[in-house]
């Protein structure tokens, strides 16, 4: 597996999995790995085209693509699913909303949910979508671009990214139902942030690097601090931050 960045992972059938990416070029290729050291290539062109900074979930018992950036067509709003990694099906070209880097995407309830400056929609087959929030309370004060969502606790969670006048936000929201969201934080850790990654793990949620946005003209700061927030099982977890070690 070569060198990439703006791809996918997922764990599904008790393996872990990487899509697409860029590196040389951008890729579709996909590859997977039962302990993380030995990686097999399931397929270098699946049926969905080549693209980076898309999103992936699993969903339905398949996992899923959709959306990203491909390098001479531009945004892409198509939704693929596949139950090997081998054959793709196409759940929809065009959704009602571009999917792209200013997005994400998570498995909630029996739905996919795509979060972000297009609002929230859901979907539980992947080719009919709803929309369930135009514009969520955490697009205020600014137009949040960049986010990036988990679910735990039975609850969709959207940490960081940026507007169009500060390099990151800090702020953390969480919803079950997509629509009436609560604010856990404006200022979850030290310093605003989009690109980063989070994870559930040892009763705790995980926020890992990321970078800032750059301002006037300079070039980013690039982060690769961890931070993390006890789970409290109530919509106002997530409160207090913590850097680790």
């Amino acid at each position: 597996m070569v060198f990439r960045w703006g791809h996918t992972a997922l764990v599904f059938n008790k393996k872990m999995w990487v899509l697409g990416g860029y590196g040389a070029e951008e890729m579709n290729d996909v590859w997977c790995s039962s302990d993380g050291l030995h990686w097999t290539s399931v397929t270098i062109h699946p049926q969905w085209p080549t693209r980076y900074l898309h999103s992936s979930v699993v969903h339905d018992g398949k996992m899923w693509v959709l959306g990203g950036i491909h390098q001479s067509l531009g945004p892409r709003n198509d939704v693929w699913y596949s139950t090997n990694g081998t054959t793709w099906t196409c759940a929809t070209a065009r959704t009602p909303f571009v999917m792209a880097d200013w997005c994400d995407a998570v498995a909630h309830a029996g739905k996919i949910w795509v979060l972000g400056s297009i609002g929230v929609w859901s979907s539980t087959n992947g080719t009919s979508w709803t929309l369930v929030s135009a514009h969520p309370p955490w697009l205020d004060p600014l137009w949040r671009f960049s986010p990036k969502a988990i679910v735990c606790d039975g609850r969709i969670w959207v940490i960081g990214g940026k507007d169009y006048f500060t390099m990151g936000q800090q702020s953390v929201w969480s919803s079950a139902d997509g629509v009436d969201w609560q604010m856990a934080t404006r200022y979850a850790y030290c310093t605003g942030r989009v690109g980063h990654a989070l994870a559930v793990f040892n009763g705790k949620l995980w926020l890992l690097g990321g970078f800032d946005a750059g301002w006037k003209g300079q070039d980013p700061t690039l982060f690769n601090d961890v931070w993390y927030s006890a789970i409290l099982m109530r919509p106002t977890s997530a409160t207090t931050w913590t850097r680790y070690p």
